[in-house]
Parts: structure tokens; C-alpha cells; sequence
């Protein structure tokens, strides 16, 4: 497993603050690769607050590397 995978397992849901650090990345990029399929859509805690399923990111990773 790889450093982003292994810190992704650790937790169940990811803030896009935790997505823009682990990739080194803006929340605009994250915003596109939401967009284009890349990440999984978010889940809607509150009306202000969401995070994504730690899980789902990982197999879209996976997806998209080959």
C-alpha cells in the first residue's frame, strides 16, 4: 500500500481539506476530479458540512490508475 492509501484506510470520512493535503492539490482541483469521475461524489452531512467515504475514494483511485 502506498502512503495515500494507508492514511485513507485510517480514517472513514475525508474533508476536502484532508483530500488537498494528501494529493498536494487545490479544493478547485478536487472540485474537477469530482466532477469528471475521478473522486466519488461527496455525502452531505449538514447544509454546510461534507465529507467523502474514505473507502470510495480509494477504489476510484484504484480505478483510475489502471
Amino acid at each position: 500500500m502506498n502512503s495515500v492509501s494507508e492514511r485513507i484506510s485510517k480514517l472513514k470520512l475525508l474533508t476536502y481539506k484532508h483530500l488537498t493535503e494528501m494529493f498536494g492539490v487545490d479544493r478547485k482541483t478536487i472540485y474537477r476530479w469530482v466532477d469528471a469521475g475521478r473522486l466519488p461524489q461527496p455525502i452531505r452531512i449538514t447544509a454546510r458540512t461534507v465529507r467523502f467515504d474514505a473507502e470510495q475514494v480509494l477504489r476510484c483511485l484504484k480505478d483510475h490508475q489502471g
